[in-house]
């Protein structure tokens, strides 16, 4: 309707023709013309961005437990704005698939020294990602006396592995949780991430997908282990 291009281009048809957004509409996807050609956003046409995982899948692979023994490891992630940290973790058994757990979510204004003193106390590697402190609480820990070869920070691309991998896992049942609020899968969607078209977990509206994040770098982080470690069970949440 070129009534409504008259709408969405001021400039035309005198100092923008037809021949022009004609071009640009055989250039463009329908969506990206909605946008581009006549200024209508994804919230102004109502069109959400879809879940990155199936929530049907995600929901059939709940447990009522997770495995009693197998290799640990846990992921940290710092929330892009900053104002929250997220503690996960995953169990490799020496068979089946791998288990995630999100075990806290907290302001950053709190501190983290909850945190340090929790992994301090524990045995398993920790993977840890976000700008805002990750680099800082890597320091805490080495001085609270955790090994350096406990503590990995993520490149970007192991970011982006972990969240492709922690996707492909669901696909494939390679991945178990418990019945978990704070890890519903509705509102975690791809937010882009490098340079290189790479992409992570973001959340549709306001929604925070900090646990997620959490839980994919730990499944990241226990997939190196190449042995699990009998008896090695994950412990209490920290209060």
């Amino acid at each position: 309707d070129r009534k409504q291009w008259a709408k969405a281009n001021p400039s035309y048809p005198h100092r923008t023709p037809a021949e022009s957004i004609l071009r640009l509409q055989r250039k463009l996807a329908a969506d990206s013309f909605l946008r581009e050609g006549l200024g209508l956003w994804d919230e102004t046409i109502g069109v959400p961005d879809p879940p990155v995982m199936s929530v049907e899948r995600w929901a059939a692979l709940t447990v009522e437990s997770a495995p009693s023994d197998g290799a640990v490891a846990y992921g940290v992630k710092f929330s892009p704005a900053g104002d929250l940290i997220a503690l996960a973790a995953a169990v490799k058994p020496e068979t089946g698939p791998v288990h995630v757990e999100g075990i806290k979510v907290a302001p950053t204004a709190d501190g983290t020294r909850w945190l340090v003193t929790w992994l301090a106390a524990r045995s398993a590697p920790v993977a840890i990602d976000g700008r805002a402190g990750a680099g800082a609480l890597a320091v805490d820990l080495r001085k609270a006396g955790v090994p350096v070869r406990r503590v990995h920070r993520v490149t970007v691309d192991e970011a982006i592995a972990a969240a492709t991998g922690m996707v492909n896992a669901v696909a494939a049942g390679d991945v178990t949780h418990l019945d978990d609020p704070a890890l519903a899968v509705d509102d975690v969607i791809r937010r882009p991430i490098g340079k290189t078209g790479g992409w992570g977990f973001g959340g549709r509206g306001d929604a925070d997908v900090s646990l997620h994040e959490a839980a994919s770098l730990a499944r990241w982080a226990v997939a190196q282990r190449k042995t699990a470690r009998p008896g090695s069970r994950r412990v209490a949440v920290p209060g």
